[in-house]
């Protein structure tokens, strides 16, 4: 039976509801098996993202774990952000000196400072101060680009996947086991890709490479009864494999 038109979004307004009201994990949702139709659904989309970005609406427990993931990805993040501040700090206090010295140098006088080096100094320490903040603001920038690309990364996790075995698994679920990789294209060239992969068969298992199939345009879209957002275990066993009908391929 198919979801009911508007019902993702009133289950959104109260997934929201409850990240902002009862600190639910946004973890807990990308894990929940019977939340698998919610998540290819456009307002799930739409709730990662705000959840991504945090706020009084929603909370910021999701950007908090996402910031957690990519601080061990970049570990010297912070120290770079420390010095960025630090120096421009640093340039700026120099820069209040500078001034008056400048205007001194400017009237000219017994006294009065070179105004070349003068004017040296205050370039110098203007130029530190606009490269520092550029390079601050390209920084966050970055960092914001790692967080959305973490929490595609976690939505990707979550896929079904058909083993040869017919088991449905999510790739999570393949962490530190195997390790899938992706041939996606037209039937000929997957097809192609695996015939020439047959001779390397030893030497993947060994590595152990599962392979995963895609190919474009031709999966099947089975009738399924659902019961809310949810798939039952029953008639997870009609789900197609990821595009293509026998399943993925492990060699």
């Amino acid at each position: 039976m198919p979801t009911r038109r508007g019902e993702p979004k009133k289950a959104a307004e109260c997934l929201r509801t409850a990240l902002r009201d009862y600190n639910l994990k946004f973890g807990t949702i990308l894990n929940d098996p019977d939340l698998a139709s919610l998540r290819a659904s456009p307002e799930f989309k739409e709730l990662q993202e705000e959840a991504r970005l945090g706020g009084e609406d929603i909370g910021y427990s999701f950007r908090r774990d996402l910031k957690l993931i990519s601080e061990v990805q970049a570990p010297f993040r912070g120290v770079r952000r420390f010095f960025y501040v630090a120096f421009s700090a640093a340039a700026g206090i120099s820069l209040l000196f500078t001034v008056p010295r400048l205007f001194r140098a400017i009237k000219g006088g017994d006294g009065a400072p070179d105004i070349w080096e003068t004017v040296g100094n205050a370039g110098i320490n203007i130029g530190g101060i606009i490269v520092l903040v550029a390079l601050f603001f390209w920084d966050n920038k970055k960092e914001e680009e790692q967080l959305a690309q973490i929490s595609r990364n976690e939505t990707l996790s979550r896929l079904p996947l058909r083993l040869s075995t017919n088991r449905i698994v999510e790739l999570v679920q393949l962490r530190d086991t195997v390790r899938p990789v992706i041939l996606a294209g037209k039937k000929e060239s997957v097809s192609s890709a695996l015939q020439k992969a047959e001779r390397f068969r030893t030497e993947l298992l060994r590595r152990g490479v599962l392979l995963v199939p895609v190919i474009w345009g031709e999966g099947r879209t089975p009738q399924v009864e659902k019961k809310g957002f949810g798939v039952s275990k029953k008639a997870a066993t009609a789900l197609p494999s990821i595009g293509v009908d026998q399943g993925s391929t492990r060699i």
